[in-house]
C-alpha cells in the first residue's frame, strides 16, 4: 500500500509487459521508459537500476545465468560483456580471451571488475534495451545445429532472411552464433515474435533479474505518481493529430488557427517557415516534422490553447455566477433573448436545466420573453431562470458557443461581461495575464486605451497578482467600447471545436483505443471527479433506462456487464425488501410466480428448514419427494404455503430472500425480475436508476464494457443506435471539456499529472 494506492505485483508486470505502452514510450516497455527518464532527485532511474544489477550479479548469482546465456549463444550478452570489460580497463583481446574461457567453461574471474561505474554501463544497457523476445530468440538459437527440425517454418525462413545465410546450415562456431543472434534480435516481426516467445520462454537472466526489478520497483516511493503519468503519457495527442493532418477536421484545425492565431502567436513557426506562409505551407510542415518530432504536439497545443482557454474558461464561469445570482443581469440577458435561434431555444428546452426551473410551467423558453415584456416576472423568477440558463450554459458547449455566435446578441454578452467584471472579479486576472503576449490585437487595443501606462507588461503582470482592482477598472472600461472581448473568446471556441472534432474524429475510428484511454484516466488518484462528471452524463441520458430495457428483452450478455449493478439492489436493505415484497404479492398467475416457487423450492432444500417445514408441508397436501411439480400445479396454494412459512418457521423467510437474490445474479433471472418487477414500479425503477449511477462513478470499467456490449445488442435498431452514439459522443465531450486537465497532460514530455496525483 503506497499512500492509499495498492501497488500489486500483478500491476507491475501488466505494465512491463503492456505492448501499446511500450510503443508510446519509444522503449520495449514502458518500465524501461520510467528508468531511463528518472532524474537524480527521483529514486527510480538508471543509477538505481546499475546498483540492482551489481547486487544481483555480485549476491544473486546473476553472474552464473550470464555466463549461461554466453554459452547458450546469445549475442547481446557477449557484447555487453565484451564492452563492459572495454569499460573496466581490459584490452580487446583480454576481454575476448576471458569471455572465450567462460564459454568453453572455465571460470569467468572479472564479474567484480565490472561492477564500477563506468563499467556496469553496458550490462545495465543489455537489460535496459534487450527484451523478452531477444532473450527467446538467442535461446532458441541453442538449437540451431538443426534448425528445420527445431524452428516453426516461418521463424525458420526469417532467421534465415536476418543472418544473410543462403542455405541452411549450422553456424561454424559460437561467435557466429552470437552475430546470427544479434541480427535475428533485430529483425523479427510480430508474429514470429509471438511464435518463438511461446516455443522458447524467457527464463535466462533477462526474465530472472527483470522479476528482481519489477518486485523493487513496488517499494519504491515514488513509483505510484510515476506509474500513473506513465499510463498517460507518450503520444495521446501527438498521434491523433498526425493521422488527422491531410483529414477534413485536420485542414479545418489548421485553417481555423492560421487564420486566427498566426500572427498573434506562430513566430516561432514563421521564423522557421518564411513570412509569406500560406496555409498549405503549414500543412506540410506539420504533417513531416510531426512524425520526426511528436513533443512538438504537446508543445503546439499548449502555445495554442492554455492562456486564451484559461480566459474564455474563466468568463464562462463568471458569467453562469452571474446569471445565477444577480437580477440585473438576468434582465439583461432577457432583452435580447429574443434573438437567440431556434437551435438554442430547442436545447434549453429539451435540457434538465428548464426541466427543473419553476417558469416551465407558463410554457416554452421563448415564451418568458413575453411574460418579462409584460412586467411579471419578479426577481425571484428572474434568478429561477438565470439558474436554469446558467446550468444549461455550463453543461452545454454547443449552447455557450451559440451565444457568441449569434451577431443580434452581442449587445446583451458585453453588458453581462461588464457586470461579471464586477460580480466576480476573479475574472480579470486571467484576462490580464492573457494580455501579456498572448493576444496581440486585444493587447494593442488595450495599450492605446491606457497610454498613461509606460510599460504594458510590467503592469499586466501586476494585474494578475496585486494591481487587480485597478485593472479590473481600465479593463472594464476598455470592453465597453470595443469588440476584442468578444472577438477573443470567439477565437477560443472556435479553435476548441474544430480541435475536439481532431479527437472525436480519431475516437470513432478508434472506439477500443478510447475505451482504453477512458480506463487509465479514471483509474488515476486525484481524477474521481471525472468519473463524477461522467455519471453525471450518464444519468442525464437516461442509460440507465436503456439498459433496463435491453436486459427486460433477455440480452444476457447486458445481464453479465451488469451483474455489479444487480448486486448493488439486493444489497441495499430496503430495496432488496421491497423487490421481494413485490414477488410475495405478485399473482400466483403472473410471472413473477416463477421466481416465488424457485426461491421456496431453493429454501426449502435446506435440511434444517425442510425438517421445521414437515408439518406444514403435510397440512397444505404438498408431495414432499416432488416440490417443484406440486408448486407449478398448484400455484395458489403455493402461494398460501410460502406465507405460512414465512409466519410459522423460524429462518425461512431470510433463506427464500437469499434464495430470490441468487437465481436473480446467478440463474439467469434478471431479465424476469426486470420486465415483471423493476420497469413496471415507479419506486424500483428508480432504485435501479440509482445502483446503475453508483456503479458507474464507482468502477471506470464499467462503462469501458458496457457501451460496446449495447452496440453490438441494438446493431439493428436506427433509433438505439442514434441514442448510443448520442450517449458515447457525451461521454467524449465530458473528458473533452476537461481542458485544464488536458493542458496539464499536454504541457510535458511525463504527462504533467504531477499536481493531480497524491504526493
Amino acid at each position: 500500500m503506497l499512500g492509499g494506492l495498492t501497488v500489486s505485483g500483478a500491476t507491475v508486470t501488466e505494465l512491463h509487459h503492456n505492448q501499446s505502452l511500450a510503443r508510446a514510450f519509444g522503449q520495449n516497455s514502458a518500465t524501461v521508459w520510467l528508468i531511463e527518464n528518472g532524474t537524480a532527485s527521483q529514486r527510480i532511474n538508471r543509477a538505481w537500476f546499475e546498483s540492482l544489477l551489481a547486487e544481483a550479479i555480485e549476491r544473486d548469482g546473476l553472474n552464473r545465468q550470464l555466463e549461461t546465456d554466453l554459452r547458450g549463444g546469445n549475442g547481446l550478452a557477449a557484447v555487453a560483456v565484451r564492452d563492459a570489460m572495454l569499460g573496466a580497463g581490459f584490452s580487446p583481446q583480454a576481454a575476448q580471451h576471458a569471455i572465450m574461457g567462460s564459454v568453453s567453461g572455465g571460470d569467468f574471474p572479472h564479474w567484480s571488475a565490472l561492477l564500477q561505474p563506468h563499467a556496469i554501463t553496458p550490462l545495465a544497457g543489455y537489460f535496459l534495451n534487450g527484451d523478452a523476445d531477444a532473450d527467446s530468440v538467442a535461446r532458441a538459437l541453442t538449437v540451431w545445429p538443426s534448425p528445420r527440425q527445431k524452428l516453426p517454418d516461418p521463424v525458420y525462413q526469417i532467421a534465415l532472411r536476418a543472418t544473410g545465410l543462403t542455405a541452411p546450415r549450422p553456424p561454424a562456431d559460437i561467435t557466429e552464433v552470437w552475430e546470427y543472434t544479434r541480427r535475428i534480435c533485430g529483425a523479427f516481426n510480430g508474429g514470429a515474435n509471438q511464435v518463438i516467445r511461446h516455443t522458447y520462454p524467457a527464463n535466462g537472466a533477462y526474465a530472472t533479474f527483470w522479476r528482481t526489478v519489477l518486485a523493487r520497483f513496488a517499494l519504491a516511493g515514488e513509483y505510484r505518481r510515476r506509474l500513473s503519468a506513465a499510463r498517460l503519457a507518450g503520444n495521446l495527442w501527438s498521434v491523433p493529430l498526425q493521422e488527422s493532418i491531410n483529414s477534413e477536421a485536420g485542414l479545418q484545425f489548421l485553417k481555423n488557427y492560421f487564420q486566427h492565431h498566426a500572427t498573434a502567436r506562430a513566430n516561432h513557426l514563421r521564423q522557421t517557415l518564411g513570412a509569406n506562409v500560406t496555409v498549405s505551407d503549414w500543412q506540410v510542415w506539420l504533417r513531416d516534422n510531426l512524425a520526426a518530432q511528436p513533443e512538438l504536439a504537446g508543445y503546439f497545443f499548449w502555445l495554442m490553447t492554455r492562456p486564451a482557454e484559461a480566459a474564455s474558461l474563466n468568463t464562462r464561469a463568471a458569467l453562469v455566477q452571474t446569471l445565477a445570482s444577480h437580477p440585473p443581469t438576468v434582465r439583461i440577458f432577457l432583452e435580447q433573448f429574443n434573438t437567440l435561434g431556434g437551435g438554442w431555444f430547442n436545447t434549453f428546452a429539451a435540457s434538465h436545466a428548464w426541466a427543473e426551473c419553476p417558469l416551465r410551467a407558463a410554457g416554452k423558453p421563448e415564451g418568458i420573453h413575453q411574460i418579462y415584456r409584460a412586467g411579471r416576472l419578479t426577481d425571484r423568477d428572474l434568478l429561477a431562470f438565470g439558474l436554469a440558463v446558467s446550468r444549461h450554459l455550463a453543461a452545454d458547449d454547443d449552447a455557450w458557443a451559440e451565444l457568441w455566435h449569434t451577431p443580434d446578441f452581442s449587445p446583451a454578452l458585453r453588458s453581462i461581461f461588464l457586470d461579471a467584471l464586477g460580480v466576480a472579479p476573479e475574472l480579470a486576472p486571467a484576462w490580464a495575464e492573457l494580455l501579456r503576449g498572448h493576444a496581440l490585437q486585444s493587447a494593442t487595443a488595450f495599450a492605446a486605451a491606457n497610454r498613461d501606462l509606460a510599460d504594458l507588461d510590467p503592469y499586466l503582470a501586476r494585474g494578475a497578482v496585486s494591481d487587480r482592482l485597478d485593472f479590473a477598472r481600465r479593463f472594464k472600461s476598455f470592453a465597453q467600447t470595443t469588440n476584442t472581448v468578444s472577438d477573443d473568446i470567439n477565437r477560443e471556441i472556435i479553435l476548441r471545436d474544430s480541435l475536439k472534432n481532431i479527437y472525436l474524429q480519431a475516437w470513432q475510428n478508434n472506439p477500443a483505443g478510447f475505451w482504453e484511454l477512458y480506463r487509465r484516466l479514471t483509474a488515476l488518484p486525484k481524477l474521481e471527479f471525472v468519473t463524477q462528471k461522467i455519471a453525471q452524463v450518464i444519468a442525464a441520458n437516461r442509460v440507465a433506462d436503456l439498459v433496463a430495457g435491453q436486459i427486460a428483452a433477455n440480452h444476457l450478455d447486458t445481464v453479465s456487464v451488469c451483474s455489479a449493478v444487480l448486486v448493488r439492489l439486493f444489497k441495499n436493505p430496503e430495496t432488496k425488501l421491497a423487490l421481494c415484497q413485490k414477488i410475495e404479492n405478485s399473482s400466483p398467475l403472473g410471472s413473477l410466480h416463477e421466481l416465488r416457487a424457485g426461491a421456496m423450492i431453493n429454501a426449502l432444500a435446506l435440511p434444517t428448514l425442510k425438517t421445521n417445514s414437515s408439518g406444514l408441508l403435510t397440512a397444505a397436501n404438498a408431495d414432499v419427494d416432488h416440490l417443484p411439480v406440486w408448486i407449478a400445479s398448484h400455484p395458489k396454494e403455493a402461494m398460501e404455503l410460502h406465507r405460512n412459512l414465512g409466519l410459522a418457521v423460524s429462518g425461512y423467510q431470510a433463506a427464500w430472500e437469499q434464495s430470490v437474490a441468487s437465481l436473480v445474479l446467478y440463474s439467469g433471472k434478471a431479465p424476469l425480475l426486470m420486465s415483471a418487477a423493476i420497469v413496471s414500479d415507479p419506486a424500483l425503477t428508480m432504485a435501479w436508476r440509482e445502483a446503475f449511477n453508483a456503479e458507474v462513478a464507482a468502477n471506470p470499467e464499467f462503462l469501458k464494457w458496457l457501451v460496446p456490449t449495447l452496440a453490438r445488442q441494438t446493431a439493428n435498431s436506427l433509433d438505439a443506435e442514434a441514442r448510443l452514439r448520442a450517449i458515447l459522443q457525451s461521454i467524449q465531450n465530458a473528458l473533452l471539456d476537461e481542458r485544464l486537465l488536458w493542458e496539464n497532460i499536454i504541457a510535458f514530455p511525463d504527462g504533467g499529472l504531477g499536481e493531480l496525483i497524491n504526493p
